[in-house]
């Protein structure tokens, strides 16, 4: 066992190298704020409470991460205040360009990514012994899913965060009953849940630590165990506990239950039935298939199925408690058929904690069971991972293609020209929109029945000469129906061919009215992993020969126009 000195110094430099990890090209993309798919309307909902009104109005997420960005991004603005900015410059930085929002946003999951690493250690160190609990953070500092979310300003790894503090205080819980241990697990597992709702399967958790307990202290009797249990000041507390971590943070879901309930309807419905159309093999398998083998590593996922079984012949009531969670939660998150990679975020501690079980138990039958030797044999089955954190994360500091494109737009193209996309909302280049185009977008903002607020500042600070027509092309109402053809064309053409489809009838119209005049390339390799459901043009896995991230991008010039 190393000296307190040496862990100490072992810990920080695992914490310094995974923090180094996660923040390493952590502003892909901006100020382009479709790069990653979801952080801008978090954003969005964390700025609008600054108008008063502290409803989120919003509840396919919980409410708490919109909270804690809230008081951040407060603190950020009377900086920016006493620093000399005025509100009204301020106003038009988050209508207009809210990058600095989005980056703030970015660097909370990356420390909250970070914090994970010591509380793996905690929970390691209270599962078993502090040398597995420095093996379990090492391995949870260089597991590639976890490092790869934590770039992204959205909730699964600050909700992985208070899971894992949860789960160490039941399992505090599970080990020497106290009506305090399980208050404070029940109020990390409301935290848990109102960042995103499934923490609250930490009550399963909860529930074995307590059955376990119960069941060696002779209580084998169901009847005899509702009971206790009903009158267990242990379970009394940890659901207190996970009430208040719960509603705390996110009121309004008894506040607007009506637009709470509704909300939650639909995303089981999208969990069950696929995302945006999109639907493919059940969760289950393709979890295991794509998002933990990529995600994770072979070698750690066996490390960690030969950890599960030392730790189980050891003890199997404290083994089934942890494992509680993450089994219920797998089976959940894995019936349907929406299958974001980053739904499995919330398993990488229990497989780098199990894996860590499994790295002792080896260095055990082998006799070398020193902190050297542990952490080498933990760098070795990182290997995997280790490789595709400096892919994805070289790429992630690349420069965009649409990033790269709009400069090239806005230097060769003077404004007041029209432009058409091909692909969706997520594949497009942003360019600064004409006047003509944010009252179009207004006017379609409040037919669905919202202010258009931000809309609206940017319209009143657009010059009547400044930014570009940008037209909308559907299958309704197709770009070659109109009078006049717009003046650009730009096609966005990927691997990743999901949010950058190209119709024929797109290329042939092209081919008939206008020429190419500059290329950008993005993504090239048709052998890469992909989030197939996710819109972010950047590699699982498989990486290729890539540059940079981003779609293929074509911008055409209309053949009559000189």
């Amino acid at each position: 066992m190393p000296s307190r000195s040496t862990e100490t110094t072992v810990l920080g430099t695992i914490l310094i190298l995974g923090l180094a990890i996660r923040l390493w090209g952590i502003d892909f993309g901006l100020p382009h704020l479709n790069t990653r798919p979801d952080e801008t309307g978090i954003t969005v909902i964390a700025l609008s409470f600054f108008s008063g009104d502290l409803n989120p109005h919003f509840f396919r997420y919980p409410s708490l991460y919109f909270y804690l960005l809230a008081c951040i991004y407060g603190v950020f603005v009377a900086i920016r205040l006493l620093l000399g900015s005025t509100v009204d410059e301020l106003i038009t930085e988050i209508a207009v360009d809210p990058s600095n929002y989005v980056l703030i946003s970015r660097a909370v999951s990356a420390l909250f990514g970070t914090f994970t690493l010591l509380a793996v250690y905690n929970l390691g160190r209270v599962f078993a012994d502090r040398l597995t609990g420095i093996v379990a953070a090492a391995l949870m500092a260089a597991c590639y899913l976890h490092a790869r979310e934590s770039h992204f300003g959205l909730l699964d790894v600050t909700m992985t965060f208070w899971i894992v503090m949860a789960s160490t205080w039941v399992l505090k819980t599970e080990k020497q009953p106290d009506a305090r241990a399980s208050l404070v697990g029940g109020l990390f597992t409301g935290l848990a849940a109102s960042t995103k709702y499934a923490g609250i399967f930490l009550g399963f958790s909860m529930a074995i630590a307590w059955i376990g307990r119960a069941w060696q202290h002779g209580s084998r009797n169901i009847g005899c165990l509702f009971s206790e249990a009903y009158r267990s000041p242990v379970l009394r507390r940890f659901t207190i506990g996970a009430a208040i971590g719960f509603l705390a943070f996110t009121p309004f879901s008894l506040l607007d239950f009506s637009t709470f309930l509704s909300d939650i309807r639909a995303e089981s419905k999208h969990l069950r039935t696929g995302h945006a159309g999109l639907t493919g093999e059940i969760g289950l398998i393709y979890h295991l298939r794509v998002s933990l083998y990529y995600g994770v590593g072979l070698p750690v996922l066996l490390a960690a199925l030969v950890g599960v079984v030392s730790a189980w012949r050891s003890n199997p009531i404290t083994t089934l408690t942890i494992m509680a969670f993450p089994i219920v939660y797998f089976v959940v998150a894995g019936a349907g058929r929406t299958v974001f990679v980053r739904y499995m975020v919330p398993l990488t501690p229990y497989l780098c904690l199990f894996a860590a079980v499994g790295v002792m138990d080896l260095a055990r039958r082998w006799g070398r069971q020193s902190l050297v030797y542990v952490l080498a044999l933990s760098a070795v089955i990182s290997v995997p991972s280790l490789y595709r954190i400096y892919h994805a994360n070289r790429l992630l500091a690349e420069t965009d293609s649409r990033l790269i494109a709009a400069e090239w737009i806005q230097e060769n193209i003077p404004e007041g020209h029209s432009i058409v996309q091909s692909g969706t909302d997520w594949a497009r280049v942003e360019v600064p929109p004409s006047r003509t185009t944010l009252e179009a977008r207004i006017e379609e903002s409040r037919q669905r029945g919202r202010r258009g607020r931000r809309l609206q500042v940017q319209l009143d600070h657009t010059s009547p000469d400044a930014g570009y027509d940008l037209i909308q092309h559907s299958e309704s109402n197709p770009v070659w129906d109109r009078d006049r053809l717009p003046d650009y064309a730009i096609l966005q053409d990927s691997p990743f061919f999901v949010y950058a489809s190209v119709s024929d009838a797109w290329t042939a119209w092209l081919s008939e009215h206008y020429v190419e005049t500059h290329a950008i390339e993005g993504l090239t390799s048709e052998a890469a992993v992909y989030d197939h459901i996710d819109a972010q043009f950047l590699p699982y896995a498989v990486f290729g020969d890539e540059t940079r991230p981003g779609p293929n991008i074509t911008i055409y010039r209309r053949k009559d126009l000189e």
